[in-house]
């Protein structure tokens, strides 16, 4: 997204080194090696690639697997990743492999002495203690590259349950390790030779999901593009795939993810003729009772043969497709998370010792505590989300079905963890009980500094449960709120020193009309600007209640809040609009007129966000230069103000929106505090918005992408 603007490089370079000094300490120990430059590109969460090695030492014949496997390599390297072929070599676990090592095993079947053991994930330890040459298979390439932090992983076809595996249990450990490792595998599906009815119902067992790569969910069978079953669900781009790992990686599922690559369609033309060789040679195989994991080698040995080539010719042609598809998915995984290396996760009680995100240099001893910190003063809750799985609601004693979900909350607590992402170190005043609740939600919160928080005891920790609708919508919340009245006016006075230094203050409604007044003044006296987020109807005028309207600058409310505010502060009903959303706009930009506030954003949900802002001697905020589009439309552009209607972007499956505001409110506070115009600074907050609907996390990890 070209808007997305960051200026603090040398901190990020600054943070990386660090890392990658702590990763290559962590891996340069025990039974690991890792080439050099993998371990930089891993310790900087940079693209790489695993590729499993029985594909050379057993699945092809010399030479044809040493050219395929410096072929799949470069393919790799071309799309911009790093590929790490995995195998044991004399009791070390080998992570990424010269070409001399490559050729070694490629040619270890022909070589007296080093004739190569194929290693599952049962057989590592072994293999290892006796120092024997091993040809890594799926479960185990899975198992060693988790461990080696790499979380893509192509191959050519899939382990599965073999036929008549009810009876004889005969069922590859390429299904269970892919039930238990968070690693993405990219194959051309499952081996025609085995019952792929069965392996796809093994693998629902085990929780992995199964995504065909392309416009259908058709689940491919190795040389066909069909197999006559279907994957769960379909993945268009290598976009959709990359935020598909990163969601399931993020929620700590613990399993890895199948994504089937159906066969080029002009080497599915041999594919029929090579099935009908290949049910030939599984016959073979049970008259000469060959089994386990001998039969896969011979059955493509006698079927490279029946085919004169051909199948080897097709087998090459999917792993290098598959490689190019792995590929391309780690370079835009790499770039979703690789801002889990900008914003170093902290010890929540201590002050994170980071540079402010606007420095330049990377030598200064300088501290975060030394240099002005956005501040943020609200609640700390512990979320309990319900997802009602019905359109009705009983009641009356009855048990509605609903998903539940767990999380750290709070309007102050999730603009602060937002900001902390981002790499701002706001200061946070809050209030926690000292209760499994409040080490909860600090034990859930590692990039926030509570170091200024109260930790009350004989205090509940705040508790908030929020009911959503089957569409993902707010149906009630119900919440012990009452620790927040020890956020006291002398609380506040004893933190002015930081208070009066902050370019921001940020509080949302929980607080007391009392604590709102010493914000108000200390603001007042120091000129410095509030952002307030009014969190709900009830709570949007406080502030104007406390008398404190004057010293606020930007406010965020709903429609519904507008309203209330609108009421408060003039006296009249707002009476807005029920038609068409240019007439309400037009209605909006001329009410904001009346409301003696610089800065007015109002979220419209599907229907995205106002921003009004006119002109104060206290903002800086510039807002020349606007173009409409179809995203934006310009509903005043003066000397004196400004209005902007930014349209919603789509979003297919809403998985919550209690996230939505909070995270808009983020978003536009970073591009307001990294010295952004208006509309980037409006588009941030859409983004971040966006990001938090597709997640049941009210801050989710994907919003650190608006990092840089």
């Amino acid at each position: 997204m070209s808007f997305l603007r960051y200026s603090g490089k040398a901190l990020f370079s600054s943070i990386s080194r660090s890392y990658a000094a702590e990763w290559n300490a962590k891996i340069s120990t025990g039974r690991f090696v890792i080439q050099d430059h993998l371990k930089e590109v891993l310790a900087q969460n940079g693209p790489v690639v695993a590729l499993e090695s029985t594909i050379l030492t057993h699945g092809m014949p010399f030479p044809e697997n040493l050219e395929m496997a410096r072929s799949v390599e470069n393919i790799i390297r071309q799309a911009g990743a790093e590929p790490a072929t995995i195998a044991l070599l004399s009791g070390k676990v080998h992570i990424g492999l010269t070409d001399s090592q490559l050729a070694e095993l490629a040619d270890s079947s022909r070589t007296a002495g080093s004739e190569c053991v194929k290693v599952s994930r049962r057989d590592i330890a072994y293999t290892l203690n006796q120092g024997l040459l091993g040809g890594t298979t799926i479960s185990a390439t899975m198992f060693l590259a988790h461990k080696a932090g790499i979380k893509v992983f192509v191959s050519g076809g899939l382990g599965g349950v073999h036929r008549g595996g009810e009876s004889s249990m005969d069922i590859s450990a390429d299904l269970t390790e892919l039930g238990k490792t968070p690693v993405a595998l990219v194959t051309s599906g499952v081996k025609s030779i085995l019952d792929i009815g069965r392996t796809l119902e093994f693998l629902e067992t085990q929780g992995v999901c199964v995504a065909t790569f392309g416009p259908s969910t058709q689940f491919p069978a190795f040389f066909t593009r069909d197999s006559g079953h279907h994957s769960i669900c379909n993945l268009n781009s290598y976009d959709d795939a990359a935020q598909l790992i990163h969601t399931t990686f993020s929620m700590d599922l613990n399993n890895g993810i199948l994504i089937a690559n159906p066969i080029a369609e002009e080497y599915e033309v041999d594919g029929h003729q090579i099935e009908e060789c290949i049910q030939r040679a599984v016959t073979e195989a049970e008259d000469l009772k060959i089994k386990g994991k001998a039969i896969t080698p011979y059955v493509l040995q006698q079927v490279n043969q029946l085919t004169q080539g051909r199948s080897l010719k097709a087998n090459v042609a999917l792993v290098e497709s598959n490689a190019l598809v792995g590929a391309e998915i780690a370079v835009r995984l790499s770039k979703l998370e690789n801002c889990d290396n900008k914003v170093k996760p902290c010890n929540p009680l201590i002050p994170r010792q980071v540079q402010n995100s606007n420095s330049i240099s990377t030598t200064s001893s300088k501290s975060a505590l030394d240099t002005p910190r956005v501040a943020v003063v609200g609640a700390s809750n512990l979320d309990c989300v319900l997802h009602l799985l019905n359109d009705s609601v009983q009641f009356h004693g009855h048990t509605n079905n609903a998903l539940s979900t767990v999380c750290s909350g709070g309007v102050g607590r999730n603009l602060c963890d937002g900001l902390s992402r981002l790499g701002f170190n706001p200061l946070f005043l809050s209030a926690v009980g000292n209760d499994v609740n409040g080490e909860k939600i600090i034990s859930m919160s590692k990039y926030m500094d509570w170091s200024n928080v109260l930790h009350l005891p004989q205090q509940n920790t705040a508790y908030y449960t929020v009911i959503l609708d089957s569409k993902g919508d707010l149906y009630l919340g119900v919440g012990d709120m009452k620790i927040h009245d020890q956020i006291t006016p002398q609380y506040i006075k004893e933190n002015d020193e930081m208070l009066k230094e902050a370019p921001l203050i940020i509080m949302d409604g929980n607080l007391s009309l009392e604590c709102m007044k010493a914000i108000g003044e200390i603001a007042s006296e120091h000129q410095i600007p509030i952002f307030y987020e009014p969190t709900d109807i009830e709570k949007a005028s406080k502030p104007f209640i406390a008398g404190i309207g004057d010293s606020i600058t930007f406010i965020k409310p709903n429609l519904k809040e507008f309203k209330q505010i609108y009421y408060q502060v003039t006296g009249h009903d707002p009476k807005l609009l029920d038609g068409q959303t240019d007439q309400l706009n037009e209605q909006l930009s001329e009410l904001c007129t009346r409301i003696n506030i610089p800065c007015i954003l109002i979220t419209l949900g599907t229907e995205g966000v106002l921003c009004y802002k006119k002109h104060s001697p206290h903002l800086h905020f510039p807002f020349n230069n606007l173009e409409e589009s179809k995203a934006i439309s310009i509903l005043k552009n003066t000397e004196e103000e400004v209005c902007i209607h930014v349209a919603a972007r789509p979003v297919d499956h809403i998985a919550s929106v209690s996230g939505a505001g909070d995270c808009m409110a983020i978003g536009f506070i970073c591009g307001y505090l990294r010295r952004q115009d208006l509309v980037t600074s409006v588009l941030l907050g859409s983004e971040a918005a966006r990001l938090s609907l597709l997640s049941y996390d009210t801050v989710p990890d994907s919003i650190q992408c608006l990092h840089g």
